[in-house]
C-alpha cells in the first residue's frame, strides 16, 4: 500500500468514525437500520453488519446520510459535507499519486529506452564494445590522473585527455608549485561507476560516467617531501564524459589510455603534442579511442541539453557541418584556463592565443601583479545561443561558464591575505569567427593547438603561431574569445523566454532533466534573503530541493553565501515577464522528479510575491507544469505499449 492509498484508506476510517460517534447519539431504530439491514445485503442478522458477505453497506450508509439530513439536519448536514470534503480530497490524493508515479515511470523508461537505442548504434558500427569492458578502461584512466595529479605530471596521461583538461590540471599544478606544495592523493579506491548518460549523433558517441569514489589526500612539501597540515579521507561523485568519432572502433589490446597509440599500438612518449611518434596519429582526436573531455562535480552535473534546442545552432551547421559542441565548449575551458593563467603570472601572452586585440587591450587594464584567484574550478560549460554572419559579419556564439573561486592577494613571495572568499560566479563568453571557417574534424579536443599545423599554441606580438606563421587571434582560422561578461537577468530570461521550457517532450531526441539548479537555487536565495535570513523551515526546505538536484548542503550553504554577498551577480527577475519565466523554469527543477513538497510550495509562493506575483500564478505554473510532464510520460510509456 503506497502512501496515497494509505492517506485514502485515513480519511474512510475518519468518516467511519465520526459516522460511529453520531451513530450513539440516534434512535435505537436508526442504528437498527444502520448495522442490520440484513434484507439488503444478504447477510446475516443482529447488529453486526460484518459478517456474511454483507456487500450492500454502501446502500445502508446513503439512506442513512439522506435520514440524517431530513429528521436530524444539524447532525446530517454537517456529516454529509464532511464526507463530501473527505472523499474528494482521497480521491484528488490518489489522482494526484498516480500522477507523480507516471511522471517517474516515464522518465526511467525514457532513460532506458534512450540508453538502449544508442548502446544498438553504437554496436551497429563496433559490434566488439561492451559497456564492463569500458568502465574497466575508466576505473584505469581514474587511477592514471590521480597518480598523474599526485605526480605533478601529466605526461602519462595526456594521450587520453583533450586540451582543455590538461589545460585545467597544467595550471592547477603551477599553483601548488608556486607555494611549494604538491597534493597527495593515497589509497584511492573506485567503489562504483555508472553510466549515467549515452549520446550518439553525426559527430560524436558520448558516454557520461557517475564515478563514486574515495581518497586519502593531504599537501606535502615540495622539496621536503614532508606532510603539510592533516590528512583527510574523503568520499566523492564526479561524472566524467568521454567522446569518439562516429566509426572509431573498440581496441582488441591496450589503447591511448593504457599507454599505446589506438592506431599503429606502439607505445606513446608524449612530449608536447598528444601525437604518436611512430605513425603521427593525433591520438587525442576521438578518431581512433576515447577522450576524457569534462569531468564535472557532482553539484553541477546535469543532463547535457539536446544541442538542436540551442537558438540559432541549426542555421550554424548548415554552413559547417563539422561544428561541433564538443569542440566549441572544450575551447572554452582552454580561454578560462588561458585568462586564469594570465592573471596568476601577470603575464597577457597567455591569453593572447585565443583572444582578439580587442579583448587583450580590455584585459590587460584589469591585470593587477599582487591579485590572483585561488583554486580556481569550472562547474559548468554550456552553449547559450549562436547568431550566423555573413561575409561581411562575423558567426558569434556566447558560452555560459560557472565558475567558482577566492581572491587573494600577494603580500610578498610566501604570505597572501584574502579579499573574497570562495565564491560561486557565472560568466558569458562571447566568441566570434569569420562566417566562411569550416571546422576541423580532427582538432576537437587539441583547441590549445595553432588551428593550421597543429603545435602547441604560442604567438608572437603580432598574433602569429611562432611555428607557422598564421594569425590565430583574429577568428579567420578558430573561434577567438571577444567578451566576458557577467551573466545577467537580461541573459537568463531572454533564454528562456526563446525556448519555453526546452525540456518539454519526455519522448524526444534525449532526456528532458535539463535544467540549471545552481543558478535557480541561488536566484531563490538572493530574492528570499530581501527580507533577511531564511528560517529554519525555509533554510529545510531549500537543501531538500538541493539535495534531490544531487546538491550537497556545503554546496546550497555556498549559494545562499553567494546570493547575500553585497557584489553579486545573480540575475534576478527585473520585470513580471521575467518572473512569470523564471518561475516556470525553478518550478521545472522543483518538478524535476514529479512531486512537490508543502515547503516547497511555500517557497515558490514567498517568491512569487517578492517578485510581484500572486499565488495563483504559482499555482497555475505548477498545474501546467505537471502536465506536461504527465502528458510526456503518458505518451511515452503508451510508445511502447506500457499501460498507464
Amino acid at each position: 500500500m503506497n502512501r496515497f492509498q494509505r492517506a485514502t484508506f485515513l480519511n474512510f476510517l475518519i468518516f467511519t468514525a465520526v459516522l460511529v460517534s453520531a451513530c450513539f447519539v440516534l434512535p435505537h431504530e436508526v442504528w437498527a437500520r444502520a448495522g442490520g439491514g440484513g434484507s439488503y445485503g444478504g447477510g446475516g442478522g443482529g447488529g453486526s453488519g460484518g459478517s456474511g458477505g454483507s456487500g450492500g453497506g454502501g446502500g445502508e450508509l446513503i439512506y442513512l446520510l439522506f435520514w440524517l439530513c431530513w429528521h436530524h439536519p444539524l447532525i446530517g448536514i454537517p456529516l454529509a459535507i464532511a464526507m463530501g470534503f473527505l472523499m474528494y480530497h482521497g480521491g484528488d490524493r490518489v489522482k494526484q499519486g498516480h500522477i507523480t508515479q507516471t511522471i517517474r515511470r516515464g522518465r526511467r523508461h525514457q532513460q532506458d529506452r534512450l540508453r538502449d537505442q544508442t548502446l544498438n548504434k553504437i554496436q551497429q558500427t563496433d559490434p566488439t564494445f561492451e559497456l564492463p569492458a569500458f568502465l574497466g578502461r575508466v576505473k584505469t584512466a581514474f587511477e592514471k590522473i590521480q597518480h598523474a595529479w599526485s605526480e605533478q605530471d601529466l605526461h602519462e596521461v595526456r594521450s587520453f585527455i583533450s586540451d582543455g583538461i590538461h589545460e585545467r590540471f597544467t595550471l592547477q599544478i603551477a599553483m601548488q608549485k608556486s607555494e611549494g606544495i604538491r597534493n597527495v592523493m593515497e589509497r584511492v579506491a573506485v567503489h562504483n561507476l555508472e553510466v549515467v548518460a549515452l549520446f550518439a549523433n553525426e559527430n560524436f558517441e558520448t558516454i557520461h560516467v557517475q564515478v563514486k569514489a574515495s581518497a586519502v589526500d593531504y599537501n606535502a612539501n615540495l622539496k621536503t617531501g614532508k606532510r603539510i597540515g592533516e590528512k583527510s579521507t574523503s568520499t566523492f561523485t564526479e561524472y566524467w564524459s568521454f567522446h569518439r568519432r562516429p566509426g572509431a572502433e573498440s581496441i582488441q589490446g591496450d589503447g591511448a589510455i593504457e599507454g599505446n597509440c589506438p592506431r599503429c599500438g606502439s607505445l606513446l612518449k608524449i612530449v608536447d603534442k598528444a601525437e604518436c611518434q611512430s605513425c603521427g596519429a593525433q591520438v587525442n582526436s576521438g578518431e581512433f579511442d576515447w577522450v576524457l573531455a569534462e569531468i564535472t562535480q557532482e553539484q553541477e552535473w546535469n543532463v547535457p541539453q539536446n544541442e538542436y534546442l540551442i537558438p540559432g545552432i541549426t542555421e550554424l551547421k548548415e554552413n559547417d557541418r563539422g561544428l561541433s559542441i564538443q569542440h566549441l565548449e572544450d575551447r572554452v575551458s582552454v580561454m578560462f584556463w588561458r585568462l586564469k593563467s594570465a592573471e596568476f603570472y601577470n603575464d597577457l601572452s597567455y591569453a593572447e592565443p585565443i583572444a582578439t586585440p580587442e579583448f587583450c587591450d580590455s584585459f590587460r587594464n584589469g591585470l593587477n601583479p599582487k591579485e590572483f584567484w585561488k583554486d580556481p574550478a569550472v562547474g559548468k560549460v554550456e552553449m547559450m545561443d549562436v547568431k550566423t554572419g555573413d561575409n561581411n559579419t562575423p558567426d558569434r556564439i556566447r558560452v555560459k561558464v560557472r565558475w567558482s573561486g577566492s581572491l587573494l592577494e600577494k603580500i610578498n613571495r610566501k604570505r597572501t591575505r584574502v579579499l573574497r572568499g570562495q565564491a560561486i560566479f557565472t560568466h558569458v563568453y562571447t566568441l566570434i569567427r569569420d562566417h566562411n571557417v569550416q571546422s576541423i574534424a580532427d582538432a576537437t579536443f587539441t583547441s590549445a593547438g595553432c588551428s593550421n599545423c597543429g603545435a602547441p599554441i604560442n604567438v608572437n606580438k603580432a598574433g602569429e603561431c611562432v611555428y607557422c606563421g598564421t594569425v590565430l587571434n583574429t577568428g579567420k582560422h578558430d573561434w577567438v574569445l571577444d567578451d566576458v561578461s557577467p551573466y545577467l537577468a537580461v541573459h537568463a530570461y531572454q533564454q528562456d523566454l526563446s525556448i519555453p521550457l526546452a525540456a518539454g517532450n519526455l519522448t524526444g531526441g534525449q532526456l528532458d532533466a535539463h535544467a540549471d539548479s545552481g543558478l535557480s537555487l541561488a536566484v531563490l536565495a538572493k530574492v528570499m534573503l530581501i527580507d533577511g535570513d531564511f528560517n529554519e523551515k525555509e533554510r529545510a526546505a531549500i537543501y531538500r530541493l538541493g539535495a534531490r538536484r544531487g546538491l550537497s548542503t556545503e554546496r546550497v550553504d555556498e549559494y545562499i553565501q553567494h546570493a547575500s554577498a553585497r557584489s553579486t551577480n545573480i540575475p534576478t527577475p527585473e520585470d513580471p515577464r521575467q518572473a512569470s519565466a523564471y518561475l516556470e523554469q525553478l518550478i521545472h527543477v522543483v518538478l524535476a522528479d514529479g512531486q512537490i513538497t508543502r515547503q516547497e510550495k511555500t517557497l515558490l509562493k514567498k517568491f512569487a510575491d517578492h517578485v510581484g506575483l500572486a499565488d495563483a500564478d504559482v499555482k497555475m505554473a505548477i498545474n501546467r507544469e505537471r502536465k506536461r510532464s504527465y502528458q510526456a510520460a503518458r505518451q511515452e510509456l503508451r510508445h511502447t505499449g506500457q499501460s498507464t
